[in-house]
């Protein structure tokens, strides 16, 4: 699927680096750059702010690109998805699980409401 389905707080595993294989939720995303908690952690080194402070060591996630992650489940299981419409007219997205029923992982847009 897309990597345009991928948004704030969903699963993804990470495919390819050093970090591959390992589960997180997406904390933020900027363009084609994604960071997920607890992958690709880099420490750095953080001058010191007054005179009296001192300077110190801290491990930040950094970005990875957006095209070397796949959305899963939260056990690291990836899921397929499709666009489907709902009786109401909405658009969804849906995934298929291992006994074949379609479960809805989000909305995408609302019903239009038709006047006539």
């Amino acid at each position: 699927m897309s990597a345009k389905w991928i948004r704030v707080g969903d699963w993804v595993k990470i495919l390819s680096g050093k970090s591959k294989g390992e589960v997180g939720k997406v904390l933020a995303r900027s363009g084609s750059k994604i960071v997920v908690g607890g992958v690709n952690k880099k420490t750095k080194h953080v001058k010191k702010s007054s005179p009296e402070g001192k300077g110190t060591v801290v491990s930040i996630e950094f970005p990875i690109h957006i095209s070397n992650v796949s959305l899963c489940l939260e056990d690291g299981s990836k899921i397929r998805l499709r666009v489907q419409m709902d009786s109401s007219g909405a658009k969804e997205l849906v995934w298929t699980n291992s006994s074949g029923e379609n479960q809805v992982f989000r909305r995408i847009k609302k019903a239009r409401v038709v006047t006539v």
